[in-house]
C-alpha cells in the first residue's frame, strides 16, 4: 500500500510541478523551514469506497498538505492555475511507474483551498483511485478426458 501511495503521491507533484511550478515535498518529519512558495504533504485520509467487480475495487482519498506563499498575489496566481488546469484535465491526472511508464489515474481529483493562515493555506486533494485484487491462476484446460467403465458381477436383474 505504501507503494501505491508514493506513486499517488508523486502524481500529485508532478502535477502541481507542471501547472503552477511550484515545488513540493513529503513531510517525513517535524516541518521544516522551508523557502516559499512550497507545498508540504501530510499524511493522507484513504477509505474504501466501492466492489467495482470481484477484482476490482475504488478506493477514496483525501491527500493533505499546505501551501505556503509570497504573497497573495502568487497565491491566487497558484490556486487559478490548478484549478483551470484540474478542469480543462476534466479531473483526471495519470499515474506513472518509476520506467515513466503510465500504470493508471486518479480520477474525479477535487482542489479545496481551506481558511488561510496568513499566506499558509492548508490544501486537500480528493480523488478516487482504482486498483485490483491477484486473481487465482486458472487451472489448465484438460487434455484428455477418459471414461472407466466398472463391471459389477451378481448384479441384479434389472441391470
Amino acid at each position: 500500500m505504501a507503494s501505491n501511495y508514493l506513486a499517488e503521491l508523486e502524481a500529485i507533484q508532478r502535477w502541481v510541478k507542471a501547472t503552477a511550478g511550484l515545488n513540493s515535498m513529503r513531510l517525513q518529519t517535524a516541518p521544516p523551514k522551508v523557502a516559499r512558495p512550497v507545498i508540504l504533504w501530510e499524511a493522507p485520509s484513504r477509505s474504501r469506497d466501492r466492489n467495482i467487480t470481484r477484482w476490482l475495487y475504488v478506493n477514496q482519498v483525501t491527500q493533505y498538505g499546505k501551501l505556503y506563499a509570497n504573497d497573495l498575489g502568487q497565491l491566487l496566481d497558484f490556486q487559478d492555475k490548478l484549478f483551470s488546469d484540474l478542469e480543462e484535465r476534466v479531473g483526471v491526472l495519470p499515474v506513472f511507474d518509476q520506467a515513466g511508464q503510465q500504470t493508471g489515474k486518479l480520477e474525479a481529483v477535487q482542489l479545496t483551498f481551506r481558511e488561510a493562515e496568513g499566506l499558509d493555506v492548508p490544501i486537500e486533494v480528493q480523488y478516487q483511485v482504482t486498483y485490483s485484487r491477484t486473481k487465482p491462476v486458472v487451472p489448465p484446460a484438460p487434455t484428455a478426458v477418459y471414461t472407466k467403465v466398472t463391471y459389477q458381477e451378481g448384479g441384479s436383474a434389472d441391470g
